[in-house]
């Protein structure tokens, strides 16, 4: 029994309807869904391409029997998904299988027909493909309203997909210069053998403080120090919670043999450690110093320099 045509208007605002408000990724998954329900068809995909030299693809929602498949990553060689990019379109209309015998996944979905085009950036450069796969043969009536709806949605799908790219891109850059800022801002300085220095400046929230123990743990472990200089001189005015971070930085360098020393405390500091007990608890184990100057003396006499 034939299935009944498709109409544009139909198809057209049953897919808006479903996609309608979604961005993003949660837009991309609504499409391929809202399409396979619209156009009749077991299954509709979306991809983004990974690497153009090595015909990598993975697939960024695969709606398929009613349901969603687990994403996953495969090579255009040998698939219809290759003619796409190849030429910006692939059609057919009937035993896919055959015309693609390597490709394994089409069996596996017990396709028969295929429709797919190529999805653009902004340069015309190719981002990723979308298509549509049925169990029976793809009617040539159907032909222009499934084509023509594919085209539709793909420039959407394509602005999307360049737009989450070049947020994460932002993203990236934004990571790399925060790492190089803070390598900047807290340079692990060997300042002797066997002794590392690590001049604090300005704020220390939480997740700078985490950095810092990183970094420092990784260089003793690198240098063998036996001292670890934490210099405040140049720190803002730390509260009693900052003063903990960094009097558990300390006892991390301590856990792996090495001799904790703060330097640089001032006044103000020295208040706030006072009463507070727990980092007073926490500063016994600490050799202070009023400066860093100082701090190294003391590190060269211990070590007979």
């Amino acid at each position: 029994m034939s299935r009944p045509g498709l109409a544009w208007t139909p198809v057209l605002q049953a897919v808006l309807e479903g996609t309608a408000g979604a961005l993003g990724e949660d837009f991309l998954r609504a499409l391929v869904r809202h399409l396979a329900d619209a156009l009749a068809v077991q299954s509709a995909m979306m991809t983004e391409l990974l690497d153009a030299e090595r015909g990598l693809v993975r697939t960024l929602g695969f709606w398929s029997g009613g349901r969603f498949l687990k994403d996953f990553t495969y090579t255009l060689a040998g698939t219809p998904c290759e003619r796409v990019f190849a030429g910006g379109e692939c059609f057919c209309e009937r035993q896919v299988q055959a015309h693609f015998p390597g490709d394994d996944d089409l069996v596996k979905l017990g396709a028969e027909s295929y429709l797919g085009v190529v999805l653009h950036d902004r340069q015309g450069r190719p981002l990723g493909h979308l298509a549509v796969l049925d169990a029976q043969p793809m009617s040539p009536a159907d032909l222009e309203v499934t084509r023509g709806v594919l085209r539709i949605f793909a420039a959407r799908a394509g602005a999307e997909l360049e737009r989450a790219r070049i947020e994460r891109d932002l993203r990236a850059t934004q990571e790399a210069l925060e790492r190089t800022v803070s390598a900047l801002s807290t340079p692990m300085l060997r300042v002797w053998r066997g002794v590392v220095a690590v001049p604090l400046i300005g704020a220390l929230d939480l997740a700078r403080a985490r950095r810092i123990g990183e970094a420092l743990l990784t260089e003793i472990a690198a240098t063998k120090a036996r001292f670890a200089i934490l210099d405040l001189t140049g720190a803002d005015d730390l509260d009693a919670m900052t003063a903990d971070r960094v009097l558990k930085i300390g006892q991390a360098a301590a856990m792996l043999g090495t001799e904790a020393i703060l330097s640089g405390i001032r006044p103000s500091l020295a208040q706030t450690l006072v009463f507070q007990p727990e980092s007073l608890e926490r500063l016994r184990d600490f050799q202070t110093f009023r400066t860093m100057q100082e701090a190294l003396a003391h590190c060269m006499r211990r070590l007979g320099a």
